[in-house]
């Protein structure tokens, strides 16, 4: 007859139902690893971008800088032919009231390269 080899016997974990598992306290746990992670920004192609109301971060295709742009409000022509027909009702000023009425013109806050605007709806 051949005999069987003798393996060691791995501790065997017992548990009543409903209790929580008890860990060996001999038994070691393995440290999760830190991940590195590289973020890469891919260019936004700012041609065809639809331009909010609010700076917005970008990568400038003039400096190849990502930050946020500058925005500047700019008076439209529909604001001028509106303002002069209700000069006729006194109340040529409420078209530049309006924040909606405005263009605004987006450029580049390190060259100042203007890169594109939103417009008024």
């Amino acid at each position: 007859m051949q005999q069987q080899p003798q393996y060691a016997q791995q501790p065997q974990m017992m548990m009543a139902p409903g209790q929580p598992m008890m860990m060996d306290p001999n038994m070691q746990m393995a440290a999760p690893q830190p991940q590195i992670v590289h973020a890469q920004y891919a260019p936004t192609d700012i041609a065809n971008m639809v331009w909010p109301r609010t700076p917005t971060m970008v990568v400038c295709p003039h400096c190849n800088q990502r930050e946020p742009t500058k925005t500047e409000k700019m008076r439209t022509d529909k604001q001028c032919c509106l303002c002069c027909l209700m000069s006729f009702i006194g109340c040529c000023c409420i078209p530049y009231m309006i924040e909606d009425m405005y263009k605004v013109q987006h450029s580049c806050a390190n060259c100042n390269e203007p890169l594109g605007a939103a417009m008024p709806k």
